[in-house]
């Protein structure tokens, strides 16, 4: 399948994983633990059936949402993820020229392998930045204010990278990002490369993987990218605390996003701290394995936020329908992560930028056959859960 024939985020899937060595595709796709992380976050909107309007008349459908004030092109963003030129070659850069083209935001990872410096100039108005509290507080303090520099509108700190997990997957097949192959796994390398050639060859033409450039600045003078790799490492995770928010506060002057909370208990106090919105998240599935698909709580932390509060969710998405799920529970706006990474994986620019046109082009048919002409008409009465075992629906 080329790419003019992807009509759906799987089609991009397919293509992505063809191309990309299975020590690359294995551990993104999987996360940690068993890998259940991602498979619930997808899973976790196939629960739920919608309940369409009928002779609505025909309206000119569009799905659009106003996000801090300003329209974006589309409900939904891309999500911060790391390393991702690991994946393509630019692969920060194609993103946010692509969420850029499409008018929607693009949180770069705070383990970017592109510097804040060079993905601002792209796309300004639609580039957010996600930040992670570091070991050494005067690192941290100077990505906030390089985000104040380069002009960034809102900033994403993420609070629930507590610990390094590990990959199964990965670690069963003795190797590790920027570390050295085990001798008996060599084989398996080999064989790897030599039959994901587009792939090898990319990375061949580079003097070694990837560095992450945002990071450059505060490793020794003259690292190497597997240097770069272990400063990060050093750094991030850190222990963060409430007076860490507190602080992180008092230092930005712009939008606040919080990303990683779970519970209603955290989303007061963290409101009671300044923040201007907050991401549910579990990372992806990626840090623990056992953690509740953020759509899940969804429902409940907009019960407690009120209608207004700016509520966002990151985790699952898959389809475009899968957007309106979530806003029929209460999400204010949406990102998806893996769904643009296919993309990109599998194509570059031109795979981002359908990755992105598919889910946008899925929700507006999925507006269409229900009824509705804007974000805005979605409700929880749109929408039931089923019994896994009946088959039923319920409220």
């Amino acid at each position: 399948m080329n790419l003019a024939r992807a009509v759906t985020i799987e089609d991009l899937r397919r293509i992505a994983r063809r191309r990309l060595p299975a020590f690359v595709f294995h551990p993104m796709e999987t996360g940690t633990g068993n890998g259940g992380g991602p498979i619930d976050n997808v899973s976790s909107f196939r629960e739920f059936r919608f309940l369409g309007k009928t002779l609505t008349g025909l309206r000119p459908v569009t799905s659009g949402a106003t996000l801090f004030g300003r329209e974006s092109g589309s409900a939904f963003g891309v999500a911060p993820m790391g390393y991702a030129e690991y994946f393509r070659l630019k692969a920060d850069s194609h993103m946010a020229q692509a969420a850029a083209e499409a008018n929607v935001p693009f949180v770069l990872s705070g383990g970017s392998n592109a510097a804040i410096e060079r993905i601002a100039a792209i796309g300004p108005q639609t580039f957010w930045c996600q930040l992670y509290g570091t070991r050494d507080a005067a690192v941290m303090d100077d990505f906030i204010a390089r985000a104040r520099e380069v002009g960034v509108a809102t900033l994403v700190y993420t609070v629930d990278f507590q610990s390094m997990p590990q990959n199964a997957w990965l670690a069963r097949t003795g190797l590790a990002l920027y570390g050295r192959p085990r001798l008996g796994s060599l084989p398996y390398l080999l064989t790897q490369l030599l039959t994901h050639p587009a792939w090898s060859l990319e990375i061949l033409r580079r003097p070694g993987l990837p560095k992450l450039e945002g990071w450059r600045r505060y490793a020794p003078r003259g690292s190497t990218g597997a240097e770069i790799h272990r400063y990060y490492r050093a750094q991030v995770p850190a222990p963060q605390n409430w007076f860490d928010l507190e602080r992180v506060r008092r230092q930005w002057p712009g939008k606040l996003v919080i990303k990683g909370l779970m519970s209603v208990d955290e989303a007061r106090r963290a409101i009671a701290a300044g923040v201007d919105g907050i991401m549910v998240s579990n990372h992806g599935g990626n840090r623990l394995d056992s953690l509740l698909p953020p759509l899940w709580v969804i429902a409940e932390l907009r019960q407690m936020l009120g209608p207004q509060f700016p509520l966002f969710l990151d985790g699952g998405i898959r389809r475009g329908s899968d957007i309106l799920v979530a806003y029929c529970l209460g999400a204010s706006f949406c990102f998806a992560g893996r769904a643009i990474l296919y993309g990109v994986s599998a194509a570059g620019l031109a795979g981002a930028r359908r990755a992105i046109h598919i889910l946008r082009t899925e929700l507006e048919q999925t507006m269409a056959m229900l009824g509705i002409s804007s974000i805005a008409e979605c409700d929880a009465n749109m929408i039931r859960r089923r019994l896994p075992l009946s088959g039923t629906l319920t409220t």
